[in-house]
């Protein structure tokens, strides 16, 4: 799953977006990540990555997260051909891609 918001800034329009997802257990030791991406749309993004061993611990970040005044934010759900994917490549167009999940309040 992936939070996704946007905010306006003094410095233009900047997006940021932060998710989670399950991982394959064979694959990784930490199940559970929690991935924060910052950056101006159209230009280079960043992002830092915190694994969980358990999705209660990765929620539990995300509500931390969420207490930074976020404005607008909703859960989504990966496509099943993204999860083929690692989280840092995701462009600006994989989000469009995204189907839309049930609304996370964040308030």
């Amino acid at each position: 799953m992936h939070l996704y918001y946007e905010r306006q800034g003094g410095k233009g329009r900047r997006f940021y977006w932060l998710g989670w997802r399950e991982v394959i257990p064979e694959l990784e030791r930490m199940r559970w990540q929690v991935l924060l991406r910052w950056g101006y749309i159209g230009g280079v993004t960043q992002s830092h990555s915190l694994w969980f061993r358990d999705q209660e611990d990765a929620l539990g970040k995300v509500q931390k997260l969420h207490q930074l005044r976020l404005r607008h934010s909703y859960v989504r759900k990966v496509n099943p051909s993204l999860l083929q994917q690692t989280f840092e490549f995701l462009q600006l167009s994989d989000l469009q891609q995204l189907e839309l999940f049930p609304e996370f309040d964040a308030a």
